[in-house]
């Protein structure tokens, strides 16, 4: 059964040994209604076998039967775990034993004289709101003891016992990490029941690690090697992706292998690593466990040759160098290296941060240094097509030698020489404002006009990139390049850079490094 259907249909076991009672219910439009009849039994010891086979939803039942009566198939039903909602056929003599059956369990009763259609449904519908609104209650506190399972390693067995009491398979897992965008979460909450699947002993949930993370448990009861089991999952993770992809959101997928039992913390590792090689395959193509990864490090000697040849090029105002600098960058790491995304990321960064504020980009709003603005696109790059569409923009633009901020006042240009001179000392706009001759108001709002953010944001941004490259060329502590950088507050310095990079600054520099750690400050 898929609960993210439109319409989900509701299975239907009718009992009653007088088939005319059968045929009566057989001929109402009830898959109009969502409902379906998948077995009918002639009394309740035929029912019941029925019932754990194919799992009803609802079990529609006269009271008196032969064998076994409908109140003592309700007392046997009502031991399992997710009992079926049981509507009983009585008659009007009946109300002692609807009493007793009430006491068991019992959803609702309808007597069978003059039975009608509209009734009928009408009783069904009752029951389908209870089991809706049953499931999601049962998939939310599923959703929550998941989670604190994935991270906090909680494989206790009262865990598993409460797993277990809201019927969630436990012979082995797999789990399918989902990453996108973080201004796409929202839209996922719309989009993450099509990664929740249900049908034959399998079951999937998708679980919110965090904004722009997402985590698709698929677990079963199989017994086996698990090959079923793993084209069910990836067959759902697939159908998840292509509702993904019509809402837009742009998903790396990885995929653990499949583990005994429900040690989701470990495949949570598992997917993470997993994560670097998906950042290069095509979207839409997980990265699945037990694949031969590709991701290495991009030479430290080579990369500091290009930074070093992309300075030398800016320096001698040749635009063409530098895109094609910044093209064979791109080609190297898709071709050669497939470096991790990380590493990826701060070499486009600091590449981008050596372009000079000559080499501009005009937006619907002014123009913006090419600099600045390719810095952000990397930033924000979840999938190497993201990063390769905004190296190849920024390098149209230096193929066409946009050099200069043409058309921008000679205050702004003032303004940023300004900037570079003077970042390291405590300066805001009305310092700027003063050293090119406007009140405060007036250039605060010509400068944002022609560079399209404010001084204060520009400034902070240009302080931020001077401590970034600090980090990577010397060896200055931390609270040292803070001090250098204009931003003497170590602890607000250090909030700056992570929320800018995603990074602590030490974190910073050694992940990009690969050396030691730099814990004082």
């Amino acid at each position: 059964m898929n609960d993210y259907a439109d319409r989900v249909t509701l299975k239907l076991l009718i009992v009653d040994d007088e088939p005319m009672a059968r045929r009566r219910i057989r001929s109402f439009s009830l898959e109009r209604h969502g409902f379906e009849i998948v077995g009918e039994a002639e009394n309740g010891n035929q029912a019941w076998n029925m019932i754990r086979e194919l799992a009803p939803d609802i079990v529609v039942a006269d009271i008196g039967m032969p064998v076994l009566n409908g109140i003592e198939l309700l007392k046997r039903v009502h031991g399992l775990n997710t009992p079926p909602k049981f509507i009983l056929l009585t008659c009007y003599e009946d109300f002692d034993k609807i009493q007793t059956a009430l006491r068991y369990g019992a959803h609702d009763y309808i007597t069978k004289l003059l039975l009608a259609e509209q009734d009928f449904i009408d009783c069904l519908n009752k029951a389908a709101l209870t089991i809706h609104q049953e499931k999601r209650n049962r998939k939310k506190a599923l959703r929550q003891l998941l989670l604190e399972r994935l991270l906090s390693s909680d494989d206790t067995d009262a865990s598993a016992e409460q797993l277990a009491a809201l019927s969630f398979p436990s012979r082995r897992h797999m789990l399918a990490l989902i990453r996108f965008a973080p201004e796409h979460n929202r839209a996922m909450f719309s989009a993450s029941p099509a990664l929740e699947y249900s049908e034959e002993g399998n079951l999937s949930l998708a679980v919110q690690i965090e904004p722009g993370l997402w985590a698709m448990i698929a677990a079963t009861d199989e017994r086996g090697g698990g090959p079923a089991f793993f084209g069910w999952t990836m067959q759902t993770l697939r159908r998840g992706y292509e509702i993904c992809k019509a809402k837009g959101i742009a998903a790396l997928q990885s995929v653990s292998d499949i583990r005994e039992g429900l040690p989701l913390t470990a495949s949570l590792i598992q997917c993470r690593q997993l994560m670097d090689e998906a950042y290069y395959l095509p979207l839409g193509v997980p990265a699945v466990a037990g694949t031969p990864g590709r991701t290495s490090t991009f030479p430290p000697d080579i990369f500091e040759a290009m930074k070093q040849e992309c300075r030398q090029a800016v320096e001698r105002e040749d635009p063409k160098a530098v895109a094609q600098l910044l093209l064979r960058w791109l080609e190297e790491t898709e071709r050669r290296y497939w470096p991790k995304p990380v590493q990826l990321c701060m070499m486009g960064a600091a590449l981008a941060g050596c372009l000079s504020d000559d080499y501009t980009r005009r937006q619907t709003d002014g123009f913006v240094p090419l600099r600045l603005w390719l810095q952000k696109r990397i930033e924000e790059s979840c999938h190497i097509s993201e990063m390769r569409a905004a190296v190849e923009e920024a390098a149209d633009a230096l193929k066409e030698a946009q050099t200069s901020l043409r058309g921008v006042r000679s205050e702004v240009l003032k303004a940023l020489r300004f900037i570079e001179q003077r970042y390291r000392e405590p300066i805001d706009v009305a310092a700027a404002a003063k050293h090119v001759n406007l009140s405060p108001s007036w250039f605060g709002t010509l400068f944002r006009n022609e560079i399209g953010c404010s001084f204060s944001d520009y400034l902070l941004t240009y302080r931020l990139e001077q401590a970034r490259e600090l980090l990577l060329r010397t060896d200055l502590k931390v609270y040292e390049i803070a001090e250098q950088t204009g931003i003497p507050n170590y602890r607000y310095f250090s909030k700056l850079f992570s929320d800018k990079y995603r990074h602590k600054p030490q974190d910073f520099r050694y992940k990009l490094r690969g050396g030691e750690r730099e814990y004082d400050k």
